[in-house]
């Protein structure tokens, strides 16, 4: 065990998704030297998923369950506990944290308390894994179901489990879909019985790149065709900015990522919209607005703003026509959006 944070990797999906199918699978490919500790939230009081981990009889793997609700809300404070104690006792020997919340939970709330809570070590947000299958991921079932809109925008690796239980046509579906999320998923895995190849999961977190819009209209080859330059942005806490030109369409576009502690005015949002109508032609974004990030979306004039659980950054692509009378001035356009910002920390 080394001085350096310890990452922390949730496994995540709906009930009956295989989590803990996948979790042992891990544990198996798990390296001699390495010592886990294994969270495991139990909805209810009897503890089946912790048992299932515990019967290997591995004393380099240290369980514990948290029981009472789900993680993410009534048993938030249970978390902390076991953790911190786990900690405490073994924070010497422990090489990597996995996390197994109850498929009723959303795990944005299980990120904040990670990230907020003063614990006996440092601990970083390794990859996340949702675990979801052709039955649960389904158009319907995205619009109706909150947790699964959650799960999924959340993981960085989403595995498509019980292939063999699937239609081929099914599961082509379920490609499609992740596919056209934004931002889009940078590892997508079929699977049967759980099964994940360990390295996978211990890659180091990265950001996900800031893309160029794929606007579903006329001018959705041409955008993926801009020309990209980097743009030395003024904004605070900016981690990358980009503008991309479009002259046979008479477009062009400017795409910023901030840090996570840029957080917006939504009200000042909407009026920087309205001042910039006349010219934008598109735009959509991840924006933190007070504690939680809402995803913006404007097409055909109507601007657009959704919960979604994102914690990683905040990023907005804004994509203008070109004008040879009057055109956009971008270091106005970045003072205009500085002055949305709420706070910065």
């Amino acid at each position: 065990m080394t001085s350096q944070a310890l990452p922390v990797h949730l496994i995540s999906g709906l009930l009956g998704s295989g989590k803990t199918s996948c979790l042992i699978d891990l544990i198996k490919q798990k390296p001699l030297n390495e010592r886990w500790l294994i969270i495991i939230n139990e909805f209810g009081d009897i503890d089946i998923d912790k048992a299932q981990i515990s019967s290997s009889n591995d004393d380099s793997i240290y369980s514990e369950a948290v029981a009472g609700g789900c993680i993410c809300c009534s048993a938030q404070l249970n978390l902390q506990q076991a953790l911190i104690e786990q900690l405490q006792q073994h924070q010497h020997q422990i090489d990597r944290i996995f996390i197994e919340p109850t498929g009723l939970g959303h795990p944005a709330k299980i990120i904040d308390t990670l990230q907020k809570t003063h614990w006996p070590c440092e601990l970083v947000l390794g990859r996340s894994v949702c675990l979801t299958n052709a039955e649960q991921l389904t158009e319907q079932n995205w619009q109706k179901s909150a947790v699964l809109r959650d799960l999924i925008s959340l993981a960085d690796i989403i595995v498509i489990n019980k292939t063999d239980l699937a239609a081929e046509d099914d599961i082509k579906c379920c490609e499609t879909f992740i596919g056209q999320l934004y931002p889009g998923k940078a590892t997508l895995i079929k699977s049967q019985f759980g099964k994940l190849d360990l390295a996978i999961v211990c890659k180091k977190k990265v950001p996900q790149p800031l893309q160029i819009l794929a606007a579903k209209d006329e001018h959705t080859k041409s955008l993926q065709q801009f020309k990209r330059s980097a743009f030395d942005s003024h904004i605070s806490n900016t981690e990358q900015c980009f503008v991309h030109t479009d002259t046979a369409n008479n477009l062009f576009s400017i795409g910023w990522q901030w840090t996570n502690k840029n957080q917006f005015n939504r009200v000042a949002l909407k009026q920087f919209f309205a001042n910039y109508a006349a010219h934008l032609h598109r735009a959509k974004g991840l924006i933190k607005t007070g504690n939680e990030w809402q995803l913006l979306n404007l097409s055909d004039d109507m601007l657009q703003f959704d919960d979604i659980a994102w914690r990683a950054d905040s990023r907005l692509q804004l994509i203008f026509k070109s004008e040879t009378e009057n055109p956009v001035n971008i270091s106005t356009l970045e003072s205009d959006l500085q002055a949305c910002l709420y706070k910065t920390e």
